[in-house]
């Protein structure tokens, strides 16, 4: 029973190993690009987009902040005061939607930017692997 068992998982590594050596060697397809969060390696086309989410951080926390002082204001405060800091929490809740489904639709405007940018790059490869010269002797008829 237990040589069976080590038999199997030996049988399992090889068919790993073969499935591996096999995949590393027939791929032409670029390597992907890797973004640091903590350096500022980041795609040009991405940087936009990373000012707009720092922006909508700074815009969120103050928000929070300025909720969280009403809310303390709340507390030891007489009706009439109540009344007030409920409509200013509702005035700042709603100002803070309205910049939330701002922020919403310019994340969407710069992906379908970057979508586009996107197809068109993988245009430009399918053409480019297009316009290479012929090689009849490499088995996949590439070069």
């Amino acid at each position: 029973m237990k040589m069976t068992r080590i038999f199997g998982l030996m049988i399992a590594v090889g068919f790993l190993l073969a499935g591996t050596s096999v995949l590393a060697g027939g791929t032409n397809t670029p390597t992907p690009v890797v973004i640091d969060q903590s350096k500022d390696n980041v795609p040009s086309e991405l940087k936009e987009i990373k000012a707009l989410r720092t922006a909508f951080e700074a815009k969120r926390d103050a928000y929070l902040a300025a909720q969280k002082a009403l809310i303390e204001k709340l507390k030891g405060a007489t009706e009439e005061e109540r009344e007030r800091i409920r409509e200013q929490l509702q005035d700042n809740r709603e100002a803070f939607l309205a910049a939330l489904r701002e922020f919403r639709e310019d994340i969407r405007h710069e992906l379908a930017e970057i979508k586009q940018i996107i197809r068109n790059h993988d245009k430009d490869i399918l053409l480019d692997a297009s316009t290479a010269p012929h090689n009849p002797h490499h088995p996949k008829g590439g070069n």
